[in-house]
């Protein structure tokens, strides 16, 4: 194996258009790169273009956080970008041991992903969800607290899309668990 291999920006780019939501993670990643026979990757540079529908902002949410070189932005790093991936339009810069949310004013967002060092160390995990601010149509929409509303199709589709708890995700039902701790009991229940 060759360890000296890069991966840049003009070899990994992601498009993802008119979806309410989705993931992107460090896994996904990997397998992308291992495709590209370029695995295990020394250096890496990849973005991710999101657009959601017209009338949408994005909600970007971390759903685990583990860079192998805490505090060290040259060596890696995750950044959200609004709208263009440019520097002027940078929201946010993680390169430490947490990320919170996100959220861009426009309909279309980058997540740019950066390391040049230990590539494989790196493992993270972001769910993206489009949504509006309040007030909500309640015919398309679901509350999501005191701020904002997602897409009626996102209550009970697994996921959790609401900004910091899955209200969208609470009592459930047709065979889907009711509540997120009830995902979570099911996953660390030993039968």
């Amino acid at each position: 194996m060759n360890n000296d291999v890069s991966v840049g920006p003009e070899d990994c780019f992601f498009k993802l258009d008119d979806q309410f939501d989705g993931e992107i993670n460090s896994s996904v990643l990997r397998k992308a790169i291992m495709d590209q026979g370029r695995y295990p990757a020394k250096k890496v540079d990849c973005t991710w273009e999101i657009n959601v529908p017209v009338n949408y902002k994005i909600l970007f949410e971390f759903h685990g956080f583990s860079l192998s070189f805490v505090n060290e932005c040259d060596y890696n790093r995750l950044i959200v970008y609004d709208r263009y991936a440019l520097d002027t339009r940078q929201l946010s810069e993680f390169c430490s041991t947490t990320a919170p949310s996100v959220m861009t004013k426009t309909n279309r967002g980058y997540v740019r992903f950066v390391s040049t060092k230990e590539v494989d160390r790196n493992d993270w995990e972001l769910i993206y969800t489009a949504y509006r601010d309040k007030p909500c149509n309640t015919t398309l929409s679901f509350e999501c607290g005191q701020h904002i509303c997602i897409d009626h199709a996102l209550r009970c589709n697994g996921r959790p899309n609401c900004w910091n708890y899955a209200s969208d995700e609470d009592n459930c039902r047709l065979g889907k668990m009711k509540s997120q701790q009830e995902k979570f009991n099911a996953r660390h229940t030993v039968t």
